[in-house]
């Protein structure tokens, strides 16, 4: 008896040591990834500094192309503009002294401004991408203006077996033209699982910050896509908006824009503006004042909360950017593109004008993300740019739709 006693307790032992050091073995590579990613974003932080002067300078610019709708409306000859360290970059098709007058007098109290004489203007390459596609009825995924190269990139499905052979005919078509092309999947979006944060009737996303909506009342940003579900009305289910922890009531959508879809009286208020970005505002209950909060997510355990403390309409091309979504702690990328039209996965629509971000460092984002803030640091300030849309494993990518879209409806507190 006292044998078999022995042999269990060895056996019950044995099993517990075990347990216990894959519990230290599990932790201990929590903390090394943890203390990785801190790393990765200490590091970027000192690039976000460099670069700060540069990207309000680009913010300063872009105001001065914006119409009444806040449509940007660029000069005939610029092409577009990117960070590169402390300077930003601007590209012309012509640099006279004539022309570059203008931006040095409107920009060089900010930061250091270069100037690269390019081929082609940003509205002629727009202008010949998309005549392009339409003439040859190009099936694509996304396209745009690809900035530093001065050309025009329409990216196939790759999931789509004929694009292999299709693009070698489309090379030759463009042979003559500032036209490339890319194979990619298409983006994902961030919703509909997991995370926590805010949900409607569709599914779980995120909170991006809050400030008032057009009329005056407390409002939060966050993205557009949860709400494009038929039937979607002021008194339906999938305007009704609720905290995830605990399934309470906290406001009702106020307006949306994704895709071709859009909801609110007030759309169209600001014109044009209306048909770009994914993006939402929702009127919240005043009482609930703990929902006033702008604070984002600063390391990767979640334990430090930083406040946003201002704003730009968008990232340039080059800015390096974090995001804090309520699921994936934070996660940063640099910004490849801008004005990039994408056509999302189960979607028949483009998305126009979305910002594109490699990412950089190990975390990636994750379904419930959308809606989350994006933001780049300056000094010990936090300037959002934009909402989280989604992303794109295949291209190491993540989107979101920068906040010059929503900015005549919603004013960051």
């Amino acid at each position: 008896m006292f044998k078999i006693f022995q042999k269990k307790y060895f056996i019950l032992i044995s099993l517990l040591l075990v347990f216990i050091f894959n519990t230290m073995v599990y932790a201990s590579s929590d903390g090394d990834k943890n203390a990785e990613v801190d790393n990765q974003i200490a590091e970027i932080r000192t690039f976000m500094e460099i670069q700060a002067g540069a990207v309000e300078a680009y913010n300063v610019m872009l105001e001065s192309f914006l119409d009444e709708a806040y449509i940007p409306v660029y000069p005939d000859n610029y092409a577009g503009a990117y960070v590169e360290r402390e300077t930003l970059v601007i590209q012309l098709t012509d640099v006279s002294d004539t022309v570059t007058a203008f931006y040095t007098k409107l920009l060089e109290e900010y930061a250091p401004i270069a100037f690269e004489m390019v081929e082609f203007s940003y509205n002629e390459l727009k202008n010949i991408g998309e005549r392009f596609i339409d003439i040859y009825d190009v099936p694509h995924i996304s396209r745009g203006v690809d900035t530093k190269a001065n050309n025009y990139l329409i990216e196939l499905d790759r999931n789509d077996e004929s694009s292999a052979v299709r693009i070698d005919v489309l090379k030759e078509l463009a042979a003559e033209n500032p036209i490339y092309f890319t194979i990619g999947t298409k983006a994902q979006k961030n919703m509909l699982h997991g995370g926590s944060g805010i949900s409607t009737f569709s599914g779980h996303f995120s909170f991006g910050t809050w400030g008032k909506f057009i009329n005056g009342e407390i409002a939060i940003i966050t993205s557009g896509h949860p709400f494009t579900m038929t039937g979607v009305s002021a008194s339906g289910p999938y305007a009704t908006v609720r905290q995830s922890s605990n399934n309470m009531e906290i406001g009702n959508l106020a307006v949306y824009r994704q895709t071709t879809n859009s909801y609110g009286s007030y759309i169209t208020i600001a014109g044009g503006v209306s048909q770009y970005g994914d993006w939402s505002v929702v009127v919240i209950d005043s009482s609930l004042s703990y929902l006033k909060s702008n604070n984002v997510l600063g390391n990767s355990s979640g334990s430090i909360l930083y406040p946003l403390t201002g704003w730009a309409y968008e990232a340039p091309v080059g800015t390096y950017i974090f995001g804090s979504g309520r699921y994936t702690q934070i996660y940063a990328g640099r910004v490849t593109y801008v004005n990039r039209d994408v056509l999302f996965d189960n979607s028949n629509y483009f998305t126009l004008g979305i910002t594109c971000a490699n990412f950089m460092g190990s975390l990636k984002t994750q379904n419930g993300d959308s809606g989350g803030a994006n933001f780049y640091e300056s000094g010990n300030q936090r300037i959002f740019c934009g909402v989280h849309v989604g992303s794109d494993g295949y291209n190491n990518t993540f989107y979101f739709s920068p906040y010059i879209w929503a900015y005549p409806y919603f004013k960051i507190n």
